[in-house]
């Protein structure tokens, strides 16, 4: 399967028109949320334990959960990655830790529309248990797309500059089936590669496929030029998406009461070769990918 990056906008509008733009809702503790547009779903938690979790990552057409996904049934997945992570000078931050305690506290949620395009997004505050960084974490689901978009706002609150570096926008235990029958391919979907990888500048979107079903994904990175780094971890086991840390390695200094927002991570999801879904994805990773056409940064 390979994307054509090139395919005009207007490729299907008429079926982001006619589309929900979603809904986001809140569980009875305020601390739990699902965002589904009806093509995809994500059910997100925090929990004093071990802190901000995705719980479900669903295609609705298919019921593909990449995170519920495992190879036996009944049985749970209990390690669903660290959401999101950052280094804060020499202090690793996890939006989730399975073993805990949870690096960080829960400080409120919002929702609103998506001031882009048609859509809905959920901001979950999070406050550093120690030191002085918030995380604000926005979520967004688009009318039409069977995506998921997902970026940072990071602050310092303290009186000291913060050194951030190492940092990932999205990282989940997620799969699309066993790691034998995973196809994945890299450079916008059209390069096969092996199922341990790491994604550079030319691999704005690296796809990954079950070759029985036919069910994918598209991961997309919508960080700048060489500071892509797209992480297909664990031999099949999950991913990372965020900013590079070896061959141009990401710094950013943050003075006291500065912020600084990050490139969003796009989990897309598809169904085999020339489906309404794989041209649904198409349509929103040229949105993403091409910022004279659709504004830069997330949004």
């Amino acid at each position: 399967m390979k994307f054509k990056i090139a395919i005009p906008l207007l490729i299907l509008s008429f079926q982001a028109v006619l589309a929900t733009n979603g809904t986001i809702a809140e569980g009875a503790d305020k601390r739990s949320w699902t965002l589904d547009n009806g093509l995809v779903s994500r059910r997100i938690i925090y929990s004093d334990g071990g802190g901000l979790s995705t719980e479900s990552l669903m295609c609705s057409r298919t019921k593909l959960d990449l995170v519920g996904w495992t190879e036996r049934p009944g049985e749970v997945n209990r390690d669903r990655g660290d959401e999101f992570s950052v280094n804060v000078g020499e202090r690793t931050l996890r939006g989730f830790d399975v073993k805990g305690p949870a690096d960080f506290s829960f400080a409120g949620a919002e929702t609103s529309d998506t001031a882009s395009a048609p859509g809905r997004e959920l901001i979950v505050s999070l406050k550093a248990k120690a030191g002085s960084i918030e995380v604000k974490v926005h979520y967004a689901i688009y009318a039409g797309f069977p995506a998921v978009r997902k970026w940072l706002v990071i602050k310092n609150d303290g009186p000291d500059t913060a050194t951030l570096s190492h940092l990932v926008v999205e990282a989940l235990d997620g799969r699309v089936g066993p790691a034998g029958i995973q196809k994945v391919s890299a450079h916008y979907g059209a390069e096969p590669r092996e199922i341990f990888m790491t994604g550079r500048a030319d691999d704005c979107l690296v796809t990954e496929e079950n070759a029985i079903s036919g069910e994918g994904i598209a991961l997309l990175n919508e960080a700048p030029g060489w500071m892509k780094n797209t992480d297909l971890t664990q031999w099949g086991l999950g991913f990372a998406i965020g900013y590079c840390t070896d061959l141009f390695p990401f710094e950013r200094r943050l003075l006291p009461g500065e912020s600084f927002t990050t490139a969003a991570a796009d989990v897309a999801f598809y169904l085999g070769d020339s489906s309404p879904d794989e041209k649904r994805t198409q349509c929103h990773a040229q949105q993403r990918l091409s910022p004279p056409l659709s504004g830069f940064g997330p949004n």
